[in-house]
């Protein structure tokens, strides 16, 4: 079997519901009876609340699958990730530097605005990092980027940055799950008109930025069967080098990581992850 999960991995920080933002992703995926698979990893390399969060959605429904069920990663490999969404900036620079945005097979989504990390705050002098180097290696080094100002979009729909993430992944199409399986889950769930509204907020404001670079991208080929089981959608491009059928593969954690990401500050030179 030909199939690979797609690999989503997901930056946020403390109160902004990134949490939540997993499981509506999880529960859309069970909806269209898609094998899905969430971890977090709660760290504080940046700031205090800083969490990651993982998720492998599998492209073939269950009931394609037979009975059979594909064994999913628990944490991300460098070289291996599909889209990135961060929250935050210099969230989205640390995927960059630990090596998760590679030029064949990366999209990343990410907001355009800052919280300063805890070593911008206390450095003596003007400590912040450089936004146009951290956008720089982005561009540099993703496949295809989408970034505007994802917290400026929330306050003006009156909702959660968290909702305005979604609609983002949605406006990708990257995901085997159409709009409608999300706004499904988000009205399973609390404060749903305020989250459909930053929903339909993010997914207007990432349609708008156009995703530029990913017009030559095609998708990829779609399930055994040709059904989908949430209807037509556009499927995720995968590239790196990992091998058919069910089981994990990471063969591209063995390629060499994207030039690291450096931040020069006060004459000296630290990568972006290692702020905090």
């Amino acid at each position: 079997m030909s199939a690979r999960p797609v690999t989503l991995l997901i930056g946020a920080l403390g109160g902004e519901g990134g949490s939540v933002l997993t499981g509506w992703i999880v529960a859309a995926a069970a909806q269209c009876d898609l094998p899905v698979q969430s971890t977090s990893i709660p760290g504080v390399a940046q700031r205090t609340g800083a969490t990651t969060y993982y998720i492998e959605v599998f492209p073939q429904t269950s009931r394609e699958l037979g009975g059979r069920r594909p064994v999913l990663a628990l944490s991300p490999g460098a070289g291996d990730v599909d889209m990135v969404v961060a929250s935050e900036l210099l969230e989205a620079g640390r995927t960059v530097a630990g090596g998760f945005v590679t030029p064949d097979r990366t999209l990343v989504i990410a907001s355009t605005h800052r919280f300063h990390a805890m070593a911008e705050k206390t450095a003596m002098g003007d400590g912040r990092f450089d936004a146009a180097k951290l956008t720089g290696a982005i561009k540099k080094n993703a496949t295809a980027h989408v970034l505007f100002d994802m917290s400026a979009v929330a306050a003006s729909s009156r909702a959660m940055i968290n909702s305005v993430m979604l609609g983002a992944i949605a406006a990708s199409g990257r995901l085997p799950i159409p709009a409608e399986a999300f706004e499904a889950a988000i009205r399973a769930g609390r404060s749903a008109d305020a989250n459909l509204r930053g929903f339909k907020a993010g997914f207007e404001a990432a349609r708008s930025a156009g995703f530029p670079g990913t017009a030559g991208i095609p998708p990829a080929a779609p399930a055994e069967g040709g059904r989908d089981a949430c209807g037509p959608r556009l499927r995720c491009q995968i590239t790196s080098p990992r091998r058919d059928g069910l089981l994990p593969r990471r063969a591209a954690t063995a390629c060499a990581p994207p030039e690291a990401l450096e931040v020069r500050r006060s004459g000296r030179a630290s990568a972006c992850g290692r702020g905090g």
